[in-house]
């Protein structure tokens, strides 16, 4: 299987379809290496962009975050 740890666009890049091509893109490669899966992560701001894509929720994760003075 693939991860897929991160995806980003800046704002003025967003609602123009480009995390969904870099997903796709993302997707060839890993049918290219035979992979099967591919694993993702994602904050609530994505989760349209990856249901539209035809991802469905799988385990759910939580962040923790320390700030180190």
């Amino acid at each position: 299987w693939a991860d897929l740890l991160g995806l980003v666009a800046k704002v003025e890049f967003r609602k123009k379809g480009i995390g969904s091509a870099l997903v796709k893109e993302f997707e060839r490669i890993a049918k290219q290496k035979r992979l099967e899966t591919i694993d993702l992560y994602s904050d609530n701001k994505q989760l349209d962009l990856f249901k539209n894509l035809g991802y469905k929720e799988g385990r759910i994760y939580t962040a923790f975050r320390k700030k180190l003075k």
